[in-house]
């Protein structure tokens, strides 16, 4: 480069700006057309006319108008995901409560205990303002279904084993959320009863296992244990219920006859068993404390003997 040329340069009819570079460098021009005017100064110097250089400069690619539209159709896409995932949450958490309001009038139509109900629609609710609705969905079908087949059984002369089964199994599952899983619970059956083809008297099992629950389980803080069996001996179904609970202090024949504690339920599951008995004479409940060999008590045993051939 001849070191006595001078050079000089502005953009867009700016502030004329001196170099001796003959390589320019313009790293942070705007986007758009921009004029550039170069001049050389002689050693006279004088300055030679501008040579002009119109610069198209590109924006980057995020000042772009393409990139803007998608700028702002994502924001748009977003807040509809957002609105309708929202609205959605509505939609599927009143359609829950609807449910809800619909199952305890269903509950209350099948005479189901009151309290039970509204505690277990109560845990249900809990689930749902926790943001567990899995968990809540999945109760309340298991209650859905318990209310269901409370209500076929109240105006069925007998169910197979099975149903009866499925019943305690909902019922129980229930129970476990409401007690927030202070019990386990475990349901046997022989392999020599056929549950899928023998018969009993709809709803006879479910007030003994409530019994077993709230005179017994309920006193546990936790690790409470409920065991219900089947089986079969000759023409008699067994069922037998335990409990790990605080067990019966005073045994007499009055809490036997009753079936533990009197309740409604009992005594109508009581008066029924009773009827059955009058023609084959062989329903018995058997009330008895579960001890250890030091005489401890470890629990209570409810002892159920259906004659089926009475059903």
């Amino acid at each position: 480069m001849n070191g006595q040329i001078q050079y000089r340069y502005r953009i867009d009819q700016g502030e004329w700006i001196l170099t001796l570079n003959r390589l320019l460098n313009f790293p942070k021009l705007p986007s758009g057309e921009q004029l550039l005017e170069i001049q050389a100064q002689n050693e006279n110097q004088i300055w030679s006319p501008s040579a002009e250089l119109l610069l198209n400069i590109l924006p980057p690619w995020w000042d772009t108008w393409w990139s803007k539209s998608i700028g702002i159709l994502i924001l748009l896409l977003t807040g509809y995901r957002i609105y309708t995932y929202r609205t959605n949450q509505i939609i599927h958490d009143n359609k829950i409560q609807n449910q809800i309001l619909e199952l305890e009038r269903s509950a209350l139509q099948a005479q189901m205990n009151p309290h039970f109900i509204f505690n277990c629609l109560n845990s249900i609710q809990n689930y749902i303002v926790q943001s567990e609705k899995e968990l809540a969905i999945q109760y309340l079908g298991r209650f859905a279904s318990l209310i269901r087949s409370t209500l076929n059984a109240s105006v069925a002369g007998k169910v197979i084993i099975s149903e009866e089964i499925n019943l305690l199994n909902n019922y129980l599952e229930l129970e476990k959320l409401r007690f927030k899983n202070r019990f386990t619970f475990e349901i046997l059956v022989d392999n020599e009863l056929d549950i899928y083809s023998e018969e009993l008297p709809p709803l006879l099992i479910q007030p003994y296992v409530e019994n077993a629950i709230l005179h017994g389980i309920s006193k546990r803080k936790h690790g409470g244990i409920i065991t219900v069996s089947f089986s079969k001996d000759a023409d008699n179904l067994i069922v037998i219920i335990e409990d790990n609970g605080p067990g019966i202090d005073n045994l007499d024949d009055d809490m036997t006859r009753s079936g533990l504690k009197k309740s409604f339920g009992m005594s109508i599951t009581r008066n029924r068993l009773d009827l059955l008995s009058s023609h084959s004479g062989r329903n018995v409940v058997e009330v008895e404390n579960i001890n250890d060999p030091s005489g401890n008590i470890l629990g209570t045993r409810v002892r159920i003997q259906i004659n089926l051939n009475s059903v």
